[in-house]
This record gives C-alpha cells, structure tokens and sequence, in this order.
C-alpha cells in the first residue's frame, strides 16, 4: 500500500540535515578556501557531511578533516605557512615551497643522454658552419662598403650610414639566431639535451619519505 504525501513529507522532515562544501584547484585559491571556512565553521558553527575537493582545495580538505576535533581551521593554517612563501620573499621567487625539481631524475636522464653517441652526430654540421660563416663576412663587406651622404642641417653637417638605417632589431636577432646559435655545436647539442632527452623539467610533489607528506595521515 502507498505511504500517504504527509506520511513522506514526515519521513524528509526526520532525516539529518546534509551539508556539503566545495573547494576548487589554483593554488591562490587556497586562502579563499580557509576564510570560508574561517566564517562557516568559526563564526557560523557550520558542519560539513559531504567535501567535493580538487587540487589545492583537496589539501584543504585533507588537512581540515584529519586534524584533531577544534584545531581543524588552526592545523589548515599552520600547515599552509609552511607551504607558501611570505610576501617579501615570494616577490622575486614567485613559486611555493613544496613543489620542487626531481634533480636526482634530470641528472640521470642528463647523463643518459650525454653518454649516447648518436647524439653527437648533428651537433657540429661544417656546411651550415660555413654557409653562416660566409653571410657573415659578406654583410659585413656590405656594411664597410655602405655608401655614405652628407645632409646639410642648418649649417651643420651630419653623416648618414643608409646601409646600417636598413639592417633593424629584426634583422640582428634573426642573424643571432640562424648564424650564431643554431650553427653553433655546444648550443646545438644542449638544445637538443633540454627538448630530446627524458629531462621532463616538471616539479615533483610526492616523496612519501618527506616531512610534508608524513604531516597528512591518509589512512584517517
């Protein structure tokens, strides 16, 4: 037999209330996540059933809810002093504490690749060397051969280079480029190392030996 609408809308009424909070990724966001819950739990007595975390807002979550009960928003705190660098600091070092270089793994893929001889083989290219060589001396045998006016400026004489008025920035930075470091055969091979070789560049977070890790109880 079906239950009568009042005797569903009783059952609703008698079940616990649900809270549930959401914390985004983006590292900044991480001190919006604790003033919020500075207001909602300290200010407001505000309990959480349900957390949708992501990224920064995990570690929020994590820390708030593994932390001893009344000592949640002070633990979060805490915890994220050590990760963030004070403003005087963080103004010419822009990044956090945690997020560091896997130096052991970039020395091992650098030796990696510096051991295999197969990329020696087009580091040094005579040809190029010499092509660049050659538009080299000959711009340079363009600019000594530069013709030369005389502008007569209110009964002052000025000399005017019209050779060197047409070879810009452009020009230069593309010669630097073309005729000096991609002919060059120590530029080449590190160039090579940075983009060919399993040096990923990328900061590592999880060392579970770490003193940072060993702060989060992931079993509780």
């Amino acid at each position: 037999m079906a239950a009568k609408p009042q005797e569903n809308e009783r059952a609703v009424e008698d079940r616990p209330l649900k809270r549930a909070i959401c914390l985004g990724g983006g590292g900044p966001a991480a001190g919006l996540h604790i003033g919020a819950l500075e207001y909602l739990k300290g200010e407001r007595r505000i309990d959480f059933n349900i957390w949708a975390l992501s990224c920064i807002g995990a570690w929020v979550g994590v820390i708030y809810n593994q932390a001893e009960t009344g000592d949640e928003l002070q633990a979060v705190r805490r915890f994220f002093e050590d990760v963030f660098r004070e403003d005087k600091s963080f103004e010419s070092f822009p990044m956090n504490t945690i997020f560091a270089p896997d130096w052991a793994g970039n020395a091992e893929a650098m030796l990696e690749f510096i051991l295999e001889p197969r990329n020696y083989r087009s580091a040094f290219l005579p040809r190029q060397i010499m092509k660049s060589f050659l538009h080299t001396a000959s711009a340079i045998g363009r600019l000594a051969a530069s013709r030369r006016r005389r502008v007569r400026f209110r009964n002052n004489e000025f000399e005017e280079i019209e050779e060197l008025q047409n070879f810009s920035e452009g020009d230069f930075n593309r010669w630097i480029l073309n005729d000096v470091l991609a002919v060059n055969p120590a530029v080449r091979f590190w160039t090579a190392m940075i983009y060919k070789s399993e040096i990923t560049g990328l900061a590592r977070l999880h060392y579970p030996d770490s003193r940072l890790l060993k702060q989060i109880d992931f079993a509780n």
